[in-house]
């Protein structure tokens, strides 16, 4: 079965399910259009994910600073050109200062250089106008490798904090002894 663009059933299925595991997921939507804003937010909202929204990229440089621990976006959906810093120059400040989530850069005109800078910053581009089924594919991907990414840093953590654990020990809470040495 196909959906017309070449895509099984089988692959819709894992598509949709991907996308179901974002639930819950904090997308900023930043753009200086507010009916564009809006949409989008509305739509993000509609399928499960929490939308944040930010007119300028001065607005989301302060929302993204204000974050405290555990409030962090998961997803970063950027106009290129609005008034003030645009959003590669938003981008590479948050870069700068290591604090950018995945990022996905919206632009009407995807020249050469924008293209190269955004894949310098690890950051995928989206052509306006783009299909919401487009975003959701490129978001799905972003927001669960983040989320493994994150899963396998506090794994790490933990065994990093557990490498000896008494509870666990044969010795019954002492550490073990060795031999002198000959």
């Amino acid at each position: 079965m196909s959906d017309g663009a070449g895509v099984t059933g089988d692959a819709m299925q894992v598509d949709a399910e991907s996308w179901a595991s974002c639930r819950g997921a904090r997308v900023l939507v930043v753009d200086d259009d507010p009916d564009l804003r809006g949409v989008l937010s509305d739509l993000l909202e509609g399928v499960g994910l929490v939308a944040c929204a930010a007119s300028s990229g001065n607005d989301a440089l302060g929302f993204l600073a204000s974050r405290a621990v555990g409030e962090e976006v998961d997803l970063v959906l950027i106009d290129l050109r609005m008034p003030g810093p645009s959003g590669i120059e938003v981008i590479r400040e948050l870069r700068t200062a290591k604090h950018l989530p995945p990022t996905i850069l919206m632009t009407a005109s995807a020249e050469p250089t924008v293209r190269s800078e955004a894949l310098t910053l690890g950051i995928h581009v989206l052509e306006k106008p783009f299909t919401f089924d487009a975003f959701r594919r490129v978001a799905a991907l972003l927001i669960l490798s983040k989320r493994a990414e994150l899963r396998r840093d506090s794994e790490g953590a933990d065994r990093a904090v557990n490498v000896v654990d008494p509870s666990e020990s044969r010795t019954e809470g002492r550490l073990p002894s060795f031999p002198p040495k000959a």
